[in-house]
């Protein structure tokens, strides 16, 4: 299963029609769709590489997701694909904890 959304079997159907191993979404509003989850603020800007999920063709394969490492506990909570990476968001970065 990927998302709330997506039906894996039709678009196992659909990808198998068109000889597509994947799909690599990128799209905000798909990657929503197919992931049950928001992408995050930094696809606000709309530019390549916010978030991307990957869904394969075979359904019984697991999908996978690349987002946001500020965002990965809020997708893992809420979506059902677990094999999730993560890249910085912000260059800058400093941890706090010690000083909590």
């Amino acid at each position: 299963m990927a998302g709330p959304f997506l039906d894996r079997d039709r678009a196992s159907r659909l990808m198998a029609a068109a000889g597509i191993d994947a799909l690599v979404i990128s799209e905000p509003e798909v990657f929503t769709y197919a992931t049950g989850v928001s992408p995050g603020v930094p696809a606000l800007f709309r530019r390549a590489g916010a978030a991307f999920a990957v869904i394969p063709a075979d359904p019984a394969a697991p999908a996978a997701a690349v987002i946001g490492d500020l965002y990965r506990e809020n997708f893992l909570a809420r979506s059902p694909i677990a094999d999730v990476a993560t890249h910085p968001i912000w260059i800058e970065t400093v941890d706090v904890t010690s000083q909590l």
